[in-house]
């Protein structure tokens, strides 16, 4: 019988002090039983130390994990901190996760250490003591909090990695966290926001709305901007106006935020002051739903209005003499995809680096 594409093994409890020893037993098990023609290949390119708060935020974890580590097979060690329960000994269980390539089994293996109360002191060891060899380690922040705000596990975790990944979609507290982020500068560990990955179409399609070719001046003449997007998803709509203001060369000067419902900026620019407004719809999915771009009153320019739709189509209107329409679709991947492929991609990316900067920016000018 043909295994399944994706495959993955019980999670077997263990001993923290015996995970490496079981780890052998467990892939021993795993090959003995395997289908002769399809033969099991343990396969590790990197370490992904994965730091969750719940059981439910390990739970949506691990069941991504099979689709991450078909992409890119590596020892993942799913750390849960609960700082907040009695304390209890370290628990740890462990499993494999298979794919099918070429009719091999191709395989990555996960443990999960869940600490609870005074224990959570003792992951950042535990963690240290379960990485392989001399292989890159990347730290997955699975939680909805800014890493900064992790404190000392975080600064403990982050010297053993690489690469930070994190997602500031659905952060508790968005402009705390992001007035936060300006603590880490360099290039050390390399930082990558799931949420950046996301905002590719909205990209696309901005700069191919700015193109003189089909809004002429526009890119000149921008005085206004409205963003209009959906619960939980203010640093999305954040970043991409931080992306959009700083190719334009703007500078911020005030911010302020209407509790619950609005964040407004002033910024400075060559051709005088420029605002933003990002507005919260009350409820629908997260994410950017429309974007409106006026011109300066002395700007002959038209107006800009972006839409987002169903399936990933994003489209952007002008009006007066030049009135069009143009289109693309650019569904985002989920999640479980972004993440296997930033873990191969050890380089760093300027542009989301000064795209960060410029928003960290934007948080100081709403706290002072």
């Amino acid at each position: 019988m043909t295994p399944d594409p994706l495959t993955s093994t019980p999670p077997r409890y263990v001993s923290v002090e015996a995970i490496e020893r079981e780890f052998e037993a467990l892939w021993r098990a795993t090959a003995a039983g395997a289908d002769p023609d399809h033969p099991v290949f343990r396969s590790t390119m990197s370490n992904v130390v994965v730091l969750c708060r719940s059981d439910a935020e390990a739970g949506a974890v691990m069941a991504e994990l099979p689709e991450v580590l078909a992409v890119h097979p590596a020892r993942a060690i799913v750390l849960i901190a609960d700082a907040a329960a009695e304390t209890a000994p370290l628990d740890a269980y462990i499993a494999a996760h298979c794919t099918l390539r070429e009719g091999s089994q191709v395989c990555g293996e996960s443990v999960t250490v869940t600490a609870r109360g005074d224990a959570v002191r003792r992951l950042p060891a535990t963690a240290r003591g379960l990485l392989v060899g001399d292989l890159p380690t990347t730290l997955w922040w699975a939680t909805p909090e800014a890493p900064v705000l992790g404190g000392p596990l975080f600064a403990e975790l982050a010297e053993m990695a690489r690469q930070v990944i994190f997602d500031s979609l659905g952060w508790l507290e968005p402009v705390r966290g992001m007035a936060a982020m300006a603590r880490l500068e360099g290039d050390r560990p390399l930082l990558m926001d799931v949420c950046w990955r996301r905002l590719r179409g909205w990209r696309r399609i901005l700069s191919q709305g700015l193109d003189p070719a089909f809004a002429p001046g526009a890119a000149e003449h921008v005085g206004e901007l409205v963003l209009e997007h959906g619960p939980h998803a203010l640093t999305q709509a954040w970043l991409l106006v931080g992306w959009f203001a700083s190719h334009l060369g703007w500078r911020p000067a005030t911010g302020k935020v209407a509790p619950g419902t609005e964040v407004t900026w002033r910024f400075e620019s060559a051709r005088g002051p420029a605002g933003v407004t990002l507005r919260r719809l009350p409820d629908g999915p997260p994410g950017i739903r429309s974007l409106g771009i006026a011109p300066t009153p002395a700007g002959a320019a038209p107006r800009l209005g972006f839409e987002s739709q169903e399936g990933g189509r994003l489209s952007v209107r002008t009006d007066g003499p030049t009135a069009g329409l143009r289109t693309l679709t650019f569904p985002a991947p989920p999640r479980a995809a972004m993440v296997a492929r930033q873990l191969s991609d050890l380089e760093p990316d300027p542009v989301f680096r000064s795209t960060l900067a410029f928003a960290t920016a934007m948080a100081a000018s709403l706290t002072r």
